[in-house]
């Protein structure tokens, strides 16, 4: 007798939230590709912009604004991981990197967008960091985002079964 996959109603119940995520990300692609060329479209914003954007795009990955935060804010990071793990917050650590992970799921759709279309939704200014990750993302709101959600997990109720405006 062939065994059922336990990994099954997990599959089922995610199908539906990867298939909204997809079809945002289409979506948000094609207005992309409407852009392209037109003198009407302001989905990026200003024209003015444009070498703002230029000069992000020119600095992605690139160390010249690199400085000592990068150091300490990575090392306050690896501290609140290391001490929720150490009190053994596995919810917490999981609700951590679940929007770390929706996080870069959104950033990499921007990137995307980016390299299709020549501009992304959202830049991030090369001024305001000490490291472009991707042309949205910057390394110090990845490290925000690496424990936000850990620091909303703790906000949250310690019934799981209460109701908050009727819902769970």
């Amino acid at each position: 007798m062939k065994k059922a996959c336990p990994y099954r109603p997990f599959v089922m119940k995610a199908l539906p939230i990867i298939g909204l995520v997809a079809g945002i990300s289409v979506v948000i692609y094609l207005l992309s590709l409407l852009r392209q060329g037109s003198t009407f479209f302001k989905f990026w914003g200003e024209a003015s912009r444009i070498p703002e954007a230029d000069a992000a795009n020119g600095l992605i990955r690139s160390t010249a604004n690199l400085n000592w935060t990068f150091i300490a804010i990575f090392a306050f990071v690896i501290y609140v991981y290391g001490n929720e793990f150490k009190k053994k917050n596995y919810k917490g650590l999981v609700a951590a990197l679940s929007l770390y992970g929706v996080h870069w799921l959104y950033e990499i759709t921007n990137a995307i967008i980016g390299k299709a279309s020549g501009y992304a939704l959202w830049t991030v200014s090369a001024d305001s960091t000490s490291f472009m990750l991707l042309i949205g993302v910057s390394f110090e709101l990845s490290m925000m985002f690496s424990i936000a959600g850990l620091v909303m997990s703790k906000l949250l109720p310690e019934d799981s079964h209460m109701k908050i405006l009727g819902i769970n």
